[in-house]
C-alpha cells in the first residue's frame, strides 16, 4: 500500500480499504483513510479519519510513531504533533517524542517553540552535553542570558573540541558578546566541508566571516544555504548578506 501511496493511486488504496480481508491493524487503514481523503480535497473527512487513527493507536508508542511519521509524510504535521505529544506521556519514549516535535517546530520557524521543547529536553537528561547545548543555542539565537549561555557554549565547545556543533554554539555566543574574532577561532583547526554541514552551521559561520569583515567569503557561504530551512533568527544572522527577512 505505500507503493500505491507514493504512485498516488488513491482510488485503487480506497477500494482495497473497503475489503472485508483487509489484514491491516485498523489505526493503519485510518491513517490511509485520511490520506486519501486528504488527497482528494476533502478536509473534513481527514480530519474524522485521523481522529480516529489516533483514537484506535491509543497508549501504543508504535502504532503512535507510525501515525506521526505517516502524518509528516502526508504533510499534516499538525496531526503528528498531536501523536508526538501523546507519546511524550508515555514512559521511555519522552525524549523520542520531544525530540520529534523540536524538529517539527524548528521546520515551522518557531525559535521560541523549538527553545520550549529544548528546554523540556534539558530537563529530563540534565547531564546530556548535547541537550545542554541545544538549549544554548536556542537562548543565543533570542539572545537570553548571554552571559550563562555563553560560559555554558565556551565548556562545552573545550570539553568536546571534536564536535563542531559545540563549537558553532560558542561561535553564537561570541557573536552575541560583540566579540567577533573570538568566534572565528572557532572554526580554526582542520578545514570544514561546509558545503556538508546542516543549513544553521552555515548561517552561524557566515555571520562569523561578515563580522569579521570576510564579506565576499561570507556572501559564498550564505548563498549556498536553503534560506527556508533557517528558522527565523537563523534567517537574521546572514539577513544583511541575502535580503531576505
Amino acid at each position: 500500500m505505500d507503493a500505491m501511496a507514493n504512485s498516488a493511486r488513491w482510488d485503487e488504496i480506497d477500494k482495497l480499504l473497503t475489503r472485508p480481508d483487509l489484514s491491516l491493524d485498523p489505526s493503519v487503514a485510518e491513517s490511509f483513510r485520511a490520506r486519501t481523503a486528504q488527497e482528494r480535497g476533502s478536509t473534513l473527512d481527514a480530519d474524522v479519519h485521523w481522529n480516529h487513527a489516533i483514537s484506535l493507536a491509543g497508549v501504543d508508542p508504535f502504532k503512535l510513531r507510525f501515525i506521526a511519521n505517516f502524518a509528516e509524510q502526508s504533510h499534516a504535521n499538525d496531526v503528528a504533533l498531536r501523536c508526538y505529544d501523546q507519546m511524550a506521556r508515555l514512559p521511555g519514549h519522552a525524549a523520542f517524542a520531544y525530540r520529534a516535535i523540536q524538529r517539527l517546530a524548528e521546520q515551522s520557524g518557531n525559535t521560541v517553540a523549538a527553545r520550549s521543547v529544548a528546554e523540556k529536553i534539558s530537563a529530563m537528561a540534565p547531564d546530556d552535553p548535547n541537550a545542554q547545548d541545544q538549549l544554548a543555542y536556542f537562548d543565543l539565537l533570542l539572545g537570553r542570558n548571554v552571559e550563562s549561555n555563553a560560559a555554558i557554549a565556551q565548556k562545552l565547545a573545550s570539553q568536546y573540541p571534536m564536535r563542531l556543533s559545540f563549537r558553532v554554539t560558542a561561535a553564537l555566543a561570541c557573536l552575541r558578546k560583540e566579540d567577533a574574532g573570538s568566534a572565528l577561532a572557532q572554526f580554526k583547526g582542520p578545514p570544514i566541508e561546509w558545503n556538508r554541514t546542516p543549513p544553521a552551521w552555515r548561517a552561524v559561520y557566515a555571520a562569523v566571516l561578515a563580522a569579521n569583515d570576510q564579506t565576499a567569503a561570507a556572501r559564498e557561504i550564505a548563498i549556498t544555504i536553503p534560506v527556508e530551512q533557517l528558522n527565523r533568527d537563523e534567517r537574521a544572522l546572514i539577513a544583511p548578506l541575502t535580503g531576505s527577512q
